[in-house]
């Protein structure tokens, strides 16, 4: 989990909660030894809430990078089973199926990101030239 600096003790269980499986602010300041008016208290404040986003943010990219980890070899399973002659034909045609839907899929997914950054980039830009300029951008 993400360093959780500037948090006390108590807000720093409250976040661990809420990233560990607590799917209410209730639960979450259960879990930590809250009562449910401190645990709505530490949910409502930004340090808490960002160092939240921070520890889910980070759990997401652990998740991201094992599923990255785990496709090359999932697809050399697909193939070998799509390829056997031993492997029942709905086994292939199944296999088969899979790698056609995951190059498409996967392709999209990567351009998408690519002109999401681009935007990004742009809007960051965008955003640093009008401060220059002293115009207000909102």
């Amino acid at each position: 989990m993400a360093k959780i600096g500037g948090l006390t003790a108590k807000q720093q269980r409250f976040v661990v909660a809420m990233v560990s499986g607590a799917c209410t602010t209730q639960e979450a300041a259960t879990v930590a030894g809250l009562t449910r008016r401190t645990g709505e208290r530490y949910n409502a404040n930004p340090s808490v809430r960002a160092a939240i986003q921070a520890a889910l943010d980070e759990t997401l990219n652990e998740a991201m990078r094992k599923v990255v980890h785990g496709m090359g070899q999932a697809v050399d399973t697909l193939e070998t089973l799509h390829q056997d002659k031993g492997v029942p034909p709905a086994v292939r045609v199944s296999a088969a199926r899979a790698i056609l839907a995951v190059g498409p899929t996967l392709r999209e997914s990567t351009e998408l990101a690519d002109r999401v950054s681009a935007l990004e980039e742009c809007t960051g830009a965008k955003q640093t030239l009008m401060k220059k300029l002293g115009v207000s951008y909102e």
